[in-house]
């Protein structure tokens, strides 16, 4: 079976954001963890409080001036996390055209998969494929944790070649 895929910018953050996804495990676990985890350092601020004794002391001796001058440092850091972080994302997705985006066709055959792009030819043995995965009609090619093919939608004449795909796939990895 031979395909001709072309995957995007868009293609690929998709990819990614599944994968790490996958690696965190479900998004509802996940934020039942970060709540619970909210929670407890709740607790921890509340105990350090009654230790101190703040809880006992006026509203006529909190100085609100202090305070935010306390939390400005701990708030700038935040926002420069953020900003860092939402900045390497966009640095990190790939150039088109390039080894990840950009056109290429996938030959699978019984030994394994070959990919043909403009800068050369990669081979993988079945042996390598971890896992097989749709999510929304996209397919993904598991080899490791993040790295893997990724076919579009786009890339399929009709469900029935995405289903074929699948079946050829699954049948190599079992």
């Amino acid at each position: 079976m031979k395909l001709k895929v072309h995957v995007t910018k868009d293609d690929y953050q998709e990819f990614i954001k599944y994968a790490y996804n996958r690696l965190l495990g479900n998004n509802i676990t996940t934020k039942r963890n970060m709540l619970t985890n909210m929670v407890i350092w709740f607790v921890i601020a509340l105990m350090f409080l009654s230790i101190f004794n703040v809880l006992s002391t006026n509203f006529k001796s909190f100085h609100l001036n202090s305070a935010l001058i306390a939390a400005t440092p701990l708030l700038i850091f935040i926002g420069y996390m953020i900003f860092f972080t939402k900045k390497a994302q966009k640095l990190a997705i790939p150039k088109e055209h390039g080894l990840l985006l950009g056109s290429k066709e996938i030959e699978i055959n019984n030994t394994g998969i070959t990919e043909t792009n403009d800068f050369g030819t990669a081979y993988y043995k079945w042996a390598s494929v971890e896992s097989i995965e749709e999510v929304n009609g996209n397919v993904y090619l598991f080899f490791d944790k993040m790295l893997g093919y990724i076919f579009p939608v786009s890339c399929f004449k009709n469900d029935d070649e995405r289903i074929e795909l699948i079946e050829i796939i699954n049948q190599k990895i079992a």
